[in-house]
C-alpha cells in the first residue's frame, strides 16, 4: 500500500495547497506499483515511490522551514510590513501559487532581501 496526497502529509505548510501534490503523488505511486510489478519485484514499489517523490518532500521540507521563519512570533511583524511594501514579494508569491516558481526560487528572494528588510524593520522605516 502506497499512500498518496493529504493521507501521506503532502500538504504545503504555508498554502495549505494539496490537490496537485495529491495528483502527483498518486500518479508516481501508480508508476513505482506497475514498475515494480512488470520488473516481478512487488517489494520495490515503496522504495520506488520514495524516490520519485524526492523533489516533492524537499520542497515541502523547504516550506516548512520558510513557514517557521515567516511566521514566528520575532518576524512575523517584519515580514507582514515587507509583503505589504514590496511588489517583488507579491509576485513572487503569486508565481509560486500559479507553479511558475517553486520554493528553492522563493527562499532565494526571501534570503537576499531579509538583511535589508530586517534593517528597515529595526531603524522603523
Amino acid at each position: 500500500m502506497l499512500l498518496a496526497g493529504d493521507a501521506a502529509g503532502l500538504v504545503d505548510p504555508i498554502t495549505g495547497e494539496g490537490i496537485a501534490h495529491a495528483l502527483q503523488s498518486g500518479a508516481a505511486a501508480a508508476q513505482a506499483a506497475a514498475a515494480a510489478i512488470a520488473a516481478g519485484r512487488p517489494d520495490t514499489a515503496l522504495r520506488r515511490y520514495r524516490r520519485a517523490l524526492r523533489p516533492l518532500h524537499r520542497d515541502l521540507a523547504m516550506a516548512g522551514w520558510l513557514r517557521r521563519l515567516i511566521f514566528s512570533r520575532r518576524m512575523a511583524p517584519m515580514f507582514r510590513r515587507a509583503f505589504a511594501r514590496s511588489s517583488v514579494l507579491k509576485g513572487a508569491y503569486l508565481d509560486l501559487m500559479a507553479g511558475r516558481i517553486e520554493y528553492p526560487g522563493l527562499c532565494r528572494l526571501v534570503l537576499r532581501r531579509l538583511p535589508r528588510t530586517a534593517l528597515r524593520h529595526l531603524s522603523g522605516r
